[in-house]
């Protein structure tokens, strides 16, 4: 037996998992209907039974059916006025009418009616099975033919026919719109009309030989507007053919693409560079010097690789913020461009540090001289919203094959290049040397056991203390960071704190540290210690994420500290910018009660006028002008003196406390008491103490002088 071909409009699966049509079927002889619905039921998908008319049309608004049966005669219905009843209801319904004799009055409607079909009883089930069949693909091809000039004229996309000719027949409006011609304009003419001018005859010719040999070719192209503006189009060409196989017909199809694909552009330049100097970032860096290397092995060439640190970078963007700092990337950035080979690729990888890529330098001597002009370039004075900076850069440099033939390790071992050149005093390139890795290598694992230290609690605090040498007392101490690590033994401050503010790390350092000075001077006032002032050192980044006041509040009442006891001490150039943020952080501090000391004091470029306004309790000279006094003979230079002399005026003038850094000898000791400086912090009075040792020394020095010095 034959089934229904599967339908698509509200299916019903059958046990085989096909979807097969409902169907209505009116037929005013119960008898005759359950023959009809035996004959049916393992064919369709439901099979919905009315024997009056009435019924029938309102199960047609229920059921919604891909098919009406209708056996005629139905008592006093006039057959001819149901189905033109039925064709306004839902003229989209397949009918088919099945009639016991001849009727000419249903035979008439159904010639002139569209989608009823009339069939004549008796029927066997082969021929009702076909006849249904039929009836549904007949309707489905006539909805396709009425769907096609609909999707013709309203598709999105463009659609032209042309003859066999290849000369235009018709277009629809997107045609127009995306070309500007309309259908009366281009009928009979040849689509070279709309010709580019950006394809050579050979695409043409392999374009229609590809079509002729499959039917079908798609592409993206070039076409020219009817004003003359190019644009780029994605275009399918179908081939229609007779039942000879001669052609008839090209449809062609095409969206104009020339935004998309600018976008997609702009997105594959935005993947790969970076958004604020538009310089290639170190994604498409490393693919370039993929590049550049396999070339180079091919040529026995030389390729460098050069990286690139701002010299003190961080300070000026802690200190006058990011739109400077965003502004001095960009003219370094410039500055880089303006000295390279067209060759070369100058890359931002992120933050003030920079690559700069050199293939096929010829030598190592012409590698030298081009990173020369690169420093050179670099160093320069910057004027950026009202200041002007003077910048210099630190370089590192790997050179192919010499210091590895993988991009990983040429990458690494300039870095370790630009370490070196960092830690040598900046303002110079250095090239890469197997010894560097060690350095390398000692930066890594710092980094890694820092975080290991802190979690373990194995950081110390030292405290040195400040002396009024007029009173002979201690009037405060300076916590200082220790660390001594399983493997590494001692580290300097001076090399694990650079790496805590490079990596962040130091915020956390910070808090720590406040926290356990509260602690440790609880733990001093439980023994009955007096208690000084504590100076902790804050770092710009800890200063400038905006949550100091509440660790810093926090931690004074966890233990009970009172705040006049807590003093932080921010460096120059943290402290004497006049940003707004800054002010408004230091005023929140000193509302705490905790006192702000500035720190390494004169050796910045300060306003003295902005100073006075700003809510500063005690300057603290910098060890460097007080090392310069170790000998007599120095007192007699005011050369070496005039610094010094020029901070103690200052801090008597404004009434600010002031503390001298580094003091070691008698001769520095004597200059500073006798020119009106009494507090002083260095190894002439005491080392930087363990907190253990503390409490003894403050019961002596504390509150009353003491001769033993």
């Amino acid at each position: 037996m034959m089934r229904l071909s599967p339908f698509a409009v509200q299916p019903a699966d059958n046990e085989d998992g096909l979807q097969w049509p409902s169907i209505v079927h009116i037929d005013a002889d119960i008898e005759s209907a359950s023959r009809m619905e035996r004959l049916l039921l393992d064919h369709v998908g439901a099979l919905h039974v009315a024997h009056c008319a009435e019924r029938g049309l309102r199960l047609l608004c229920t059921v919604k059916p891909q098919l009406l049966l209708i056996r005629v005669p139905l008592a006093a219905v006039d057959t001819a006025v149901l189905l033109q009843r039925i064709q306004r209801l839902q003229p989209e319904l397949s009918v088919l009418v099945l009639t016991t004799a001849e009727a000419p009055d249903v035979v008439a409607v159904t010639t002139t009616l569209e989608r009823v079909w009339l069939l004549q009883e008796p029927i066997q089930t082969e021929r009702l099975l076909a006849t249904i069949a039929q009836c549904l693909q007949c309707c489905e091809q006539i909805d396709h033919l009425r769907l096609f000039p609909r999707l013709f004229m309203n598709s999105p996309l463009a659609m032209a026919i042309t003859d066999s000719q290849r000369n235009f027949i018709r277009v629809n409006p997107a045609f127009t719109q995306i070309t500007g011609y309309t259908q009366a304009e281009v009928l009979g003419r040849n689509p070279r009309i709309l010709s580019s001018g950006k394809h050579d005859g050979e695409f043409y010719r392999r374009m229609w030989q590809i079509l002729e040999e499959n039917d079908h070719w798609c592409g993206e192209i070039w076409n020219r507007h009817k004003d003359g503006q190019l644009f780029l189009e994605w275009l399918n060409i179908t081939t229609l053919r007779n039942a000879d196989g001669s052609i008839s017909h090209y449809v062609s199809i095409f969206a104009d693409i020339t935004q998309r694909t600018a976008a997609e552009a702009k997105m594959r330049h935005l993947a790969q560079h970076d958004c604020l100097t538009d310089l290639p970032n170190r994604s498409l860096l490393h693919d370039r010097l993929h590049q550049a290397l396999l070339q180079a092995q091919r040529s026995h060439g030389l390729v460098a690789l050069v990286y690139i640190d701002i010299d003190h970078f961080k300070n000026i963007n802690d200190c006058f913020g990011h739109v400077v700092g965003d502004g001095l990337i960009v003219n370094v950035a410039n500055a880089l461009r303006s000295v390279i080979r067209e060759t070369d690729t100058v890359s931002r990888l992120g933050g003030d540090e920079f690559a700069v890529l050199l293939p096929d330098v010829g030598s190592l001597a012409v590698a030298e001289k081009l990173v020369g002009k690169l420093l050179n370039a670099v160093a320069n004075t910057y004027q950026i919203d009202g200041h002007d900076f003077r910048v210099t850069a630190s370089m590192g440099v790997s050179v192919f094959p010499y210091d590895g033939r993988e991009p990983d390790t040429l990458i690494r071992h300039a870095d370790s290049a630009l370490y070196l050149a960092k830690n040598e005093g900046r303002n110079q390139y250095r090239f890469f040397d197997p010894v560097l890795e060690t350095h390398t290598e000692r930066y890594t694992t710092i980094q890694h056991n820092m975080h290991k230290a802190l979690q373990a609690n194995a950081f110390r605090i030292h405290f040195q203390p400040k002396y009024a040498m007029d009173s002979q007392t201690i009037v405060g101490l300076e916590a200082l960071l220790r660390w001594q690590d399983e493997k590494l033994g001692p580290v300097s401050p001076g090399e694990f704190i650079p790496i805590a503010e490079q990596t962040g790390f130091i915020v956390e350092l910070g808090v720590w540290l406040i926290e356990t000075v509260c602690l440790t001077m609880a733990q001093w006032r439980a023994s009955a210690t007096p208690l000084v002032p504590v100076a902790v050192n804050i770092s710009p980044l800890q200063f400038h994420r905006g949550d100091l006041q509440v660790v810093l509040s926090q931690a004074l009442a966890r233990h009970g500290i009172e705040p006049a006891l807590l003093q932080v001490e921010l460096t120059e150039g943290v402290v004497m910018n006049r940003h707004e943020p800054t002010i408004i952080a230091l005023n929140r501090i000193k509302a705490l009660g905790v006192a702000i000391s500035i720190d390494d004091f004169g050796t910045g470029y300060s306003s003295l006028s902005y100073l006075s306004e700003l809510p500063v309790d005690e300057l603290k000279i910098d060890r460097s002008f007080i090392v310069k006094l170790a000998e007599p003979q120095h007192l007699a230079d005011k050369r070496l003196t005039a610094v010094p002399l020029a901070l103690i005026d200052l801090a008597a003038n404004l009434g600010l406390k002031l503390v001298a850094e580094g003091v070691e000898t008698d001769i520095q000791a004597d200059f500073l008491l006798a020119n009106g400086c009494h507090v002083i912090q260095g190894y002439w009075f005491s080392k930087p103490l363990v907190a253990e040792a503390v409490p003894d020394v403050l019961k002596r020095y504390v509150g009353k002088p003491s001769n033993d010095t």
